[in-house]
Parts: C-alpha cells; sequence; structure tokens
C-alpha cells in the first residue's frame, strides 16, 4: 500500500484507501458475487469451465431450431438473466437452460417449459448429468394465454 508522505499529509492529502467502490445501482450494481451459486447450475466437471463461461454468454444454437428433432442431453446449464418484455419495456428476470450432449452439441433457451420438463424428467431419470444421454424431442406448445414454450418429450 502506497503511503501519503509526511509532507503531503500537513498539506491535506488523505492516506489512500483499500476500499472497493461500489457500483450505483443505476448502472448496473451493486455488484456481488455472495449469491453467484445460487444464480447458476452446472452439471458440467470443472475441467470445463472455459466451456460453461462461454455457453452462459450465449454459445449455444437456439433450441427453435431443432422444434421436432431428436436431440441427446447429457449435460444442463440453467443461470438466472434479465430480459426486457418488448411490451412493456419492464425488466423482469427469467432462467436460461442451456442443453448439452455428449458430442458437445449445446441448445438454449428461457422457457417455463424446458423447465418445467426438466423438473419432471429429474424426477422420473435422476437428475443430471445422465450418463447415458437421454434423447429427448423438442416440441413446441400453445400455453392456454396463448403464448408458446418448447416441452422436452424423452424418446426410449
Amino acid at each position: 500500500m502506497t503511503k501519503v508522505s509526511t509532507a503531503a499529509r500537513e498539506a491535506g492529502a488523505a492516506e489512500p484507501s483499500t476500499a472497493l467502490a461500489t457500483i450505483p445501482p443505476e448502472v448496473g450494481g451493486p455488484l456481488s458475487f455472495d449469491t453467484l451459486a445460487a444464480d447458476m447450475f452446472s452439471t458440467l466437471p470443472k475441467e470445463k469451465r472455459a466451456l460453461v463461461v462461454r455457453l452462459m454468454q450465449g454459445a449455444a444454437a437456439a433450441l427453435d431450431t431443432v422444434i421436432g428433432k431428436k436431440i441427446q442431453v447429457s449435460d444442463v446449464i440453467a443461470h438466472r438473466i434479465n430480459i426486457v418484455d418488448t411490451a412493456t419495456g419492464e425488466v423482469k428476470e427469467a432462467v436460461r437452460i442451456v442443453l448439452i450432449s455428449p458430442e458437445g452439441d449445446a441448445y438454449q433457451a428461457v422457457s417455463d417449459g424446458v423447465k418445467q420438463s426438466l423438473r419432471t424428467i429429474a424426477s422420473i431419470y435422476g437428475k443430471p448429468p445422465w450418463k447415458p444421454a437421454l434423447t429427448v424431442e423438442v416440441q413446441q406448445i400453445k400455453t392456454r394465454r396463448g403464448f408458446r414454450t418448447y416441452v422436452l418429450n424423452p424418446i426410449e
């Protein structure tokens, strides 16, 4: 730590601070890592941390590119994101889910249907990671309120 010289201190200079500045809420703060573990879930091993970061930052295909197709799922990443409601402009919290195949193919969606499908699948097949991988068919359905969502149907 750098000390202020005696002459500078006598002239009114303050000691350097080691305190961290807080980021104001209007620019995205406060920044806190206290709840980070609660804000993300990954079944990938620690050796694949770089892959987890890439997938969390968007390096996955959209799940709607495989509607009506069968995909293999061995691992899952889920993390909180903020999205803007296009109708109201309101920022809402959501869960982004990334499905990963044993070959490394990855598909992402922000979908309550996928979240519910994974809960149901995990209650029957056990929690991921799945070895061997599960084969699921991706389907798009309409909700009672007329919105579209995706579901995952296991294929035996």
